[in-house]
């Protein structure tokens, strides 16, 4: 899944092609979730003050 690599002395992870795009798909899934939990809040709140738009 990953190597150590160095260069300069500076010492730094180097990931697959794969576990990148996983990475990506799991951080786009998490920023869905959470623009969902926020829609779902909002009209949470609305339907409590009684509108509905």
């Amino acid at each position: 899944m990953s190597t150590k690599s160095t260069v300069n002395k500076a010492s730094y992870t180097r990931h697959s092609a794969q576990y990148k795009q996983e990475s990506l798909k799991l951080a786009q899934q998490a920023e869905e979730l959470s623009i969902l939990k926020n829609a779902a809040t909002y009209f949470a709140q609305q339907l409590k003050r009684g509108t509905n738009t």
